[in-house]
């Protein structure tokens, strides 16, 4: 069912709905998983009650157009990159893992399950001169983006869909260009995107 807003008024959207949770619940979640304490299952269903209950919280607001494509388990911007296929060549392998724990390796430098040594997590920078912080995408001279997957976010949209009656608004968080512009690079690859 499609919701028909009346041409006198605008719509009502949000976007960049928070993600941690009213009590927290994706950091402790992340950090039990990291630890052993949770195992992936446990984790990804905590991660998707918080999804829900941020889908139910728009709902409940009344808005028209609800926000979705924003929830990531970590960060926005690597949750992006990792979808455009970034990978440091100093991670080879690691796309072995699937995408929730490919994340974690970069973002941490640290492999919790125990198939990749240690190594240096992306680095960590402010958006924009705000507070925000978010994890730098590494991109290579000869980067082409031909290991995109973005499932991450198309399911996001199909269980946004599940709960609701509205549309649904996909968001993708940054454009191909945006990710390039705010990505770290090779000086080579710097003047390739100008």
């Amino acid at each position: 069912m499609t919701t028909t807003i009346p041409r006198s008024r605008v719509p009502s959207h949000i976007l960049g709905y928070p993600r941690i949770g009213d009590k927290r619940q994706t950091k402790f979640a992340l950090e039990h998983y990291w630890k052993g304490k949770k195992d992936k299952e446990v984790t990804q269903a905590a991660l998707l009650e918080v999804f829900t209950t941020n889908i139910q919280d728009q709902i409940d607001a009344g808005l028209d157009i609800i926000t979705t494509g924003d929830f990531a388990h970590y960060d926005l911007v690597l949750s992006q990159a990792v979808s455009f296929g970034m990978q440091p060549p100093r991670f080879a392998g690691a796309e072995t893992l699937d995408t929730f724990d490919r994340q974690f390796y970069f973002a941490r430098g640290r492999d919790h399950t125990g198939q990749y040594e240690d190594n240096a997590a992306w680095q960590m920078t402010k958006w924009f001169d705000t507070n925000y912080h978010y994890l730098v995408p590494e991109l290579e001279a000869d980067e082409d983006f031909s290991n995109t997957d973005f499932t991450q976010v198309f399911k996001q949209v199909s269980d946004a869909q599940a709960i609701i009656e509205k549309k649904v608004a996909i968001k993708m968080p940054l454009a191909q260009a945006s990710m390039t512009f705010i990505a770290r690079a090779p000086l080579i690859a710097t003047l390739c995107r100008l």
